[in-house]
């Protein structure tokens, strides 16, 4: 405990750890060991399930708000109901 000498990889040089790096990535779940590139089948039922329902709520909507602005056009509201008739 009480020796004060460096340890052995304090004096080695920038060198010698380049040199001994391993290429590539790890393999483990963040870095797949197989190079094809491109989203995961997870991601892509994902996607096939996200998006078609989003272009659902998002076509309710548009169809909703031009329903309230028609019925809004269609029957005045207050005195003017009255006038008409």
């Amino acid at each position: 405990m009480n020796d004060t000498a460096d340890p052995f990889y304090t004096c080695m040089g920038s060198d010698t750890c380049e040199a001994s790096k391993p290429s590539g990535n790890p393999c483990d779940p963040a870095h797949s060991c197989s190079p094809s590139p491109g989203l995961g089948t997870d991601a892509k039922i994902a996607i096939v399930v996200v998006v078609p329902v989003v272009g659902l709520v998002i076509s309710g909507a548009i169809v909703y708000v031009l329903f309230l602005r028609r019925r809004r056009d269609r029957e005045p509201l207050g005195p003017e109901k009255d006038a008409k008739l």
